[in-house]
Formats: C-alpha cells, structure tokens, sequence
C-alpha cells in the first residue's frame, strides 16, 4: 500500500517538503558519521569492541582481546591517541547530569570510559606507542580518575 498520494492530501506542501528535507539530512549525517567513523578492524570485530573486551571478567575474552590489540598494534594508535585525546563537550556534560541509567549504567556514557580503555590499550602496546607519550602525559594529569588511575605516572 502506497502512502505518499494518502499523505499528498493531508499535509500541506510545505509540511511536506520539511519532512523530505529532514529525512534527506538524517540519512545524509548517518553517511557521514559512518564513513568518519571507519573504525579499524580485527577478525571482523571493531577495535572499540576489542577495547570493551579488555574489561571482561572472563580471563579468555580478556586474554584474546589483548592478543587482537597487539595483532592491530601501530595501525591502531592513531584511533587510540584521537580517543584518549576526546573529551565530553559542554551539551553532553549536561546530558550526562540528567542522563538515564539501566542497570546502574548509564544510557549516555561518557568519553572517559573510552579514553580509559584507549589508555589501557596503549599501556598494552607498549614500546610500540611512543608516539603516544605526549597524550598519556597529559591523560596522567587528567581530573577524570577513570582516566588518571590507568595513565602511566611519569
């Protein structure tokens, strides 16, 4: 069943082509962030969730996602130093204060559970990431705990 002609007849011309336009930006920003977001990946499985897998209780999980990071090794610092780098901006900060939770998580996490992992993951690669000392100097030095506990304190 067609309903453009049904809604052609109901919604003036102008409610119309507000629509089209608003549907034509949605679908043109979902390409954009997706082609920005071409994140790196490992066996078919992104390297955010590779980082996710470093937090597993289960000590296998762990134990592969570690080996995944180190198979990625310097082709993944760069994303890594762009996400230890990102910080909440001012509009999320104040969704994060009224943010929902779902079992004790919050619905709208903030960047800093990201940058913490994307600490980790350098402190995984080790010597491979020198490039990235200057970030982890500042992530050191960060107020965010989450991040500050798992920075290397130079």
């Amino acid at each position: 069943m067609n309903l453009w002609p049904k809604l052609r007849n109901v919604l003036p011309t102008r409610s119309r082509k507000w629509i089209v336009n608003g549907l034509a930006i949605c679908v043109g920003g979902f390409v954009v962030l997706s082609v920005l977001r071409n994140e790196l990946n490992y066996k078919r499985k992104p390297l955010s969730a590779w980082l996710a897998d470093l937090q597993s209780e289960n000590t296998e999980i762990r134990e592969n996602a570690r080996n995944a990071l180190l198979a990625m090794g310097e082709r993944a610092i760069p994303t890594l130093v762009r996400w230890l780098d990102e910080r909440d901006s001012w509009l999320r900060r104040k969704v994060l204060k009224r943010s929902l939770t779902v079992s004790g998580k919050r619905v709208f996490p903030s960047h800093d559970y990201q940058r913490s992992l994307a600490a980790t993951a350098l402190g995984i690669l080790g010597p491979m990431a020198s490039n990235a000392v200057p970030s982890l100097v500042k992530a050191s030095q960060d107020p965010s705990i989450r991040v500050k506990r798992v920075s290397p304190h130079f």
